[in-house]
């Protein structure tokens, strides 16, 4: 025996130090591996991964913030944020800003939405466009009018109005009009209808004067529909007459004056003909036959005017009969006979409305000038525009029946965003929908929609923007860029619907940025046997964004409770972004759990 351990304790001793080492390096991981998971631990290795990437990674800043705050601790997230760089800086409060919102914590998200505007502009940290900043805000003003806030969001949509910004501000001022409305608060909506052009307010005017009537406020409703009558008539098309037909025209005001009616409509007549007959399509100006029929309606009587309009000869010319009823409905406004203009508007005799003046809003007029208010009011309630719900309805119900594709989920989805959505789905894409073009019009409404959602990352609505994108990407319509915007939105923002299964199906993996992060998506929601499905069914598979597929199926692992395996996965990713997005990720779904 004492042989035996003569021979074998050189060897022991040349182990020794060989072990030692090894026990050096594999007690770190030992302790790691037996000791138990805690969010709190895992929040500290992703914070360690953060600190040693250069300057510490904006994208994946924004991530471990985003996470902190769906832990609770948002707190931690904003101190966390205040020690950036300045570089990673606005990308990482952006998201504590749009984390906040994603939990209901508006009272915060708010505040810090103030002090954001500091930022100045700046670009998002995984989106390559401009106007990161006003998406985020298209999203926080959503969610305060959802919220009922109404003051807040109108401090919002000034904010985005102030940045020099945007195309979109009229839409949000709208929403926000039918809002106030719906709650009672009429001094908001009549202070939200001054920061928008007129013209586009047709519907929303109709609403404020419904509820000031409710209110019992007819003269201040009338006084209200005047102002935005006189605002939409500066676009007036009367034009300044050549002089020979100008003194026509005070000839003829003369003779009326003078209680010669017949003799001023004579004279009318001769020169609306005259004009119509020593003119061409290509040399007659709509305008001054436009104003020739205003300026004579001022001073005849309206049915001696409807005589002269009906005896002109106005077949052969593309726009003057037209013009003429538009002519003659701004002389009777201007003339202020005003039962004469209900009546004509009333009529359904093919007299068109001004061009810039809705009808409705000369017919409710006309009523509340001559002291009708239950006929205003009887007419408001009746008049479809009125009911957004029901026109969006009827306007898709024209669409199914001209276009039998749309499905039902996708007309719902666009029901529930023309509708509630701050951006809603403008109107004009039901009326501008004809012939051939039915299918193209859709399937752009349909992009349109969905985009603005994506961009802003808006949890709630994030299931009608894919139901829209998988639909329009059926159709075959031309190429969009809906489906990579989304797939990175799913997988930053821990997104999902079941209808992202159905868009990375008909996609082309290897034609699609960010397919694979689509993929990522459905494994982080937990769902690994569809991503596995989806993979397997796939022509091919990408060899790029590989790493965020494993980081979101480590993510799904933990959703399933398998923690254990989860991190190990996370912390096997090659680069320390990926394993900040999973392990700050893990972490979270720990502290949902109490763990």
């Amino acid at each position: 025996m004492k042989q035996r351990w003569q021979r074998v304790r050189p060897v022991m001793w040349a182990l020794t130090p060989i072990v030692g080492v090894a026990m050096l390096f594999l007690l770190p991981w030992l302790v790691r591996e037996l000791r138990p998971l805690s969010s709190d631990a895992l929040f500290r290795e992703a914070r360690a991964e953060l600190g040693a990437t250069r300057a510490r990674s904006p994208k994946a800043a924004a991530v471990y913030v985003r996470a902190l705050v769906h832990a609770g601790d948002a707190d931690k997230a904003r101190a966390f944020v205040q020690s950036l760089p300045p570089n990673a800086k606005p990308c990482a409060q952006h998201e504590l800003i749009r984390a906040l919102i994603d939990i209901g914590a508006l009272n915060r998200a708010f505040q810090l939405a103030h002090e954001h505007l500091r930022m100045g502009n700046y670009q998002h940290c995984w989106s390559s466009g401009g106007g990161a900043r006003e998406y985020l805000y298209w999203y926080l003003a959503d969610e305060l009018l959802a919220a009922g806030r109404l003051e807040d969001a109108w401090t919002v949509i000034r904010w985005i109005r102030d940045s020099g910004s945007s195309y979109q501000v009229p839409e949000l001022y709208k929403h926000l009009v039918r809002r106030s409305v719906a709650s009672g608060r009429v001094d908001l909506a009549l202070q939200a209808l001054q920061q928008i052009d007129a013209d586009y307010t047709h519907a929303e005017t109709l609403l404020v004067v419904q509820a000031l009537l409710e209110q019992r406020q007819a003269q201040r409703a009338l006084d209200f529909l005047s102002r935005q009558i006189r605002r939409v008539r500066q676009k007036d098309d009367t034009v300044r007459l050549p002089a020979a037909l100008e003194a026509t025209v005070r000839q003829a005001a003369r003779l009326a004056r003078a209680e010669r009616s017949d003799a001023a409509a004579q004279l009318a007549e001769q020169t609306l003909q005259r004009y119509l007959r020593t003119h061409t399509q290509k040399t007659i100006s709509y305008d001054t036959l436009y104003t020739l029929a205003a300026r004579f309606t001022e001073h005849l009587p309206a049915a001696t005017m409807e005589r002269i309009l009906r005896r002109l000869p106005t077949d052969k010319y593309e726009c003057a009969a037209t013009h003429l009823r538009g002519g003659y409905i701004i002389g009777l406004l201007n003339a202020g006979r005003w039962s004469d203009l209900v009546r004509v508007l009333e009529t359904p005799s093919g007299h068109s409305e001004q061009p810039h003046i809705p009808r409705a809003w000369l017919i409710v007029a006309g009523y509340l000038q001559a002291g009708k208010v239950e006929q205003a009011q009887a007419w408001l309630q009746s008049a479809p525009i009125l009911d957004p719900k029901r026109t969006v309805r009827e306007g898709l119900q024209g669409l199914r029946q001209r276009l039998p594709s749309l499905t039902p989920e996708a007309s719902d989805a666009i029901e529930r965003l023309a509708t509630e959505w701050v951006l809603g789905v403008p109107s004009e894409f039901f009326y501008r929908v004809v012939g051939i073009s039915v299918r193209d019009t859709v399937v752009h409404m349909a992009d349109f929609a969905a985009y603005s959602v994506i961009v802003a990352g808006s949890r709630r609505r994030f299931g009608e923007a894919v139901t829209l994108t998988a639909w329009s990407m059926r159709e075959g319509a031309e190429r969009t860029l809906n489906d990579a915007l989304i797939y990175e939105a799913a997988f930053h923002l821990g997104l999902d619907h079941p209808q992202l299964d159905t868009l990375l199906r008909i996609s082309d993996p290897n034609d699609t940025v960010y397919w694979m992060k689509g993929l990522a998506a459905v494994a982080q929601a937990g769902r690994l046997e569809d991503a596995e499905a989806i993979l397997r069914a796939a022509p091919s598979v990408p060899l790029y964004d590989t790493e965020a597929y494993r980081a979101g199926y480590a993510i799904g692992l933990a959703k399933r409770g398998r923690f254990r395996e989860a991190v190990r996965m996370a912390r096997r990713l090659p680069y320390a972004e990926y394993r900040v997005h999973a392990l700050a990720n893990i972490a979270a779904e720990l502290k949902r759990r109490g763990m």
